[in-house]
């Protein structure tokens, strides 16, 4: 079998033989970078999540600090479903981050890259800081 880079284009953008070695190590690299960039997302949904959270609490205090005194109990269940809501998804979202990371470093183990072990043990020393 031939192995070789070439560039995804319309032309001939030409061709680089390469042997079995170097495509197994391109692969494996290739395979790193994208559960790493996985991982970098997963962390974006969660942070943008938590920003979600904190808006919409910034925005409800500020909202009744201003108007307190127009205040509906409507306007104050709907609050409160906004930041249950908000909450919901910033939790579900760390749930689905600490899940899929783990995962996610175990794929990198399969693919050389020791990292799962130091995830585990920075996971554990945290859960042993907490006080909750």
């Amino acid at each position: 079998m031939t192995y070789g880079l070439t560039a995804r284009t319309l032309d001939n953008g030409g061709f680089v033989p390469i042997d079995c070695n170097e495509f197994s190590e391109i692969r494996l690299a290739r395979d790193g970078l994208l559960t790493a960039l996985g991982i970098e997302e997963k962390f974006d949904l969660l942070i943008e999540n938590y920003a979600e959270y904190e808006i919409a609490l910034l925005s409800i205090s500020t909202d009744h600090m201003l108007h307190a005194n127009g205040q509906s109990w409507c306007s104050a269940i709907g609050n409160l479903h906004v930041v249950n809501r908000r909450l919901s998804n910033l939790l579900t979202t760390a749930r689905l981050y600490i899940d899929h990371v783990r995962h996610d470093m175990n794929n990198l183990s399969r693919l050389g890259l020791d990292c799962g072990d130091v995830l585990d043990s920075s996971a554990s020393t945290e859960y042993d800081r907490s006080l909750v």
